[in-house]
This record gives C-alpha cells, structure tokens and sequence, in this order.
C-alpha cells in the first residue's frame, strides 16, 4: 500500500462510494433494475 496525497479519502471517492452502497443495498430507486434478488 502506498499513501497517495494525504492518505484520506477524497470527497469524490466519499460519493462514489456512498452512491455505490446505496445502489447494491436497493436505497437508489433509479438504479434498481440493475439488483437481482437472492433469497
């Protein structure tokens, strides 16, 4: 691992990774035909 910058997260990354996790755990309406259920 190799520190780039000052080691914290950006705030571009902070969003991407927020709109990620909402998307995969259903919260992101616009993407959720992307989701397949599992049961």
């Amino acid at each position: 691992r190799r520190p780039i910058g000052d080691g914290q997260i950006g705030p571009v990354v902070t969003r991407l990774q927020k709109l990620y996790f909402d998307i995969v755990r259903g919260r992101n309406s616009k993407y959720r035909h992307w989701l397949t259920p599992v049961y």
